[in-house]
């Protein structure tokens, strides 16, 4: 059986908050052209920057689609390995969004909950 691996939602100002944030915890690499990048994806955690995002707001347009408002923030949805969660939830205290969404947009698969092994 494999061990269970745990989503952090992420939340900053605006993306170059956010981008600062990860790249300080996760770590960066430098490609062949000398451009350097977050590391999003390794052995210990995975990492999809959301972007900006939006919520329904229960009312509906003309046509009956859902009238849509922005959630504040720009936002990331991270999978961490259960031995390294401790070090990267410090790194990325301030934006960890606390308590975590009890009904988040996106979920990692395999887990009703968010988190797959």
């Amino acid at each position: 059986m494999s061990e269970q691996w745990i989503s952090l939602y992420l939340r900053a100002a605006d993306e170059p908050a956010l981008t600062a944030a990860l790249s300080a915890a996760l770590g960066t690499y430098t490609d062949d052209e000398g451009a350097e990048h977050t590391a999003l994806l390794t052995g210990t955690h995975q990492c999809v920057v959301r972007g900006p995002l939006s919520k329904p707001t229960g009312e509906t347009d003309d046509d009956g689609m859902p009238i849509m408002q922005p959630v504040p923030g720009y936002h990331a949805d991270l999978l961490v390995h259960p031995d390294h969660i401790d070090a990267l939830a410090e790194d990325l205290g301030p934006v960890v969004i606390d308590p975590q969404p009890s009904t988040p947009q996106f979920k990692w698969a395999r887990d009703e909950h968010g988190a797959s092994g």
